[in-house]
């Protein structure tokens, strides 16, 4: 983990931030502290509102790393800019990570960060590795989870592996195994994402023009990923393909 990480965690951990008050959003992290963390490396974080699931604040230095304006950043726009290959199982662990805080309102902000590594899209095009890692930042009166944070650094230059890693940190090491069973069986499976996509429709009668159109994607693509499906499995046809896959699980 980047050692300009614990340094930005630790930093935003001593601050008590409140996005309904517009001196905060304005003036709370214009300080000089914060801007040597951030040009250590390329980092950039926000904070969320979960009770009307929208980004609150996000720092300056998301354009440094993905080349876009703060204010063209959303929670759809950065879901969106995921590798297609990575996007279906990191929309899983993330669920897992609200579920956890939602299922454990005992627990403090902070008390556990959840991280994982995946490959996301600059303004450019080009496809980058960053490490996400995410916690609680805020509670309410009532214990529930209002606001949560996420820190964000580039790792291109330290991992180029497309394996997807979990990890997390916190006082209780028994209360969450991160990546669960589910999480790592997922990864097992030879197929990609897009892939197992590919072969649910086609468990439902698609053709590949019809896939193509459902997944946005062009008809020609889609048939490279039926050979790739075929290659990997070591099947012949569509019909060996829908036993295979009921057998081992994906459909």
């Amino acid at each position: 983990m980047p050692d300009s990480f614990d340094r930005l965690f630790n930093f935003l951990s001593k601050i008590e931030y409140d996005p309904f008050l517009p001196q905060y959003k304005e003036n709370l992290f214009d300080k000089e502290e914060l801007k040597q963390i951030l040009s250590v490396g390329k980092q950039f974080f926000y904070i969320s509102d979960l009770s009307d699931p929208k980004i609150v604040f996000i720092s300056d230095s998301v354009e440094d790393v993905l080349g876009y304006p703060k204010n063209q950043i959303t929670f759809p726009m950065l879901y969106n800019s995921i590798h297609p290959d990575d996007v279906d199982l990191i929309i899983k662990a993330s669920q897992k990570t609200i579920d956890f805080a939602i299922q454990h309102s005992e627990t403090n902000p902070f008390e556990y960060v959840f991280s994982m590594d995946y490959r996301l899209k600059k303004a450019d095009g080009q496809y980058i590795r960053v490490l996400r890692q995410t916690c609680m930042y805020k509670k309410d009166h009532l214990g529930n989870m209002t606001l949560t944070l996420a820190i964000y650094t580039d790792i291109s230059h330290l991992k180029k592996s497309n394996v997807i890693n979990f990890s997390v940190k916190g006082t209780d090491p028994n209360i969450i195994t991160f990546p669960d069973e589910e999480l790592l069986n997922y990864q097992k499976l030879p197929f990609t994402p897009t892939e197992t996509k590919i072969i649910g429709l086609l468990a439902k009668g698609l053709c590949s023009k019809e896939i193509a159109g459902q997944l946005n994607i062009s008809k020609l693509t889609v048939d490279k990923h039926r050979q790739n499906i075929l290659h990997k499995s070591n099947l012949n046809n569509v019909a060996e393909m829908m036993v295979y896959a009921r057998e081992h699980g994906v459909i």
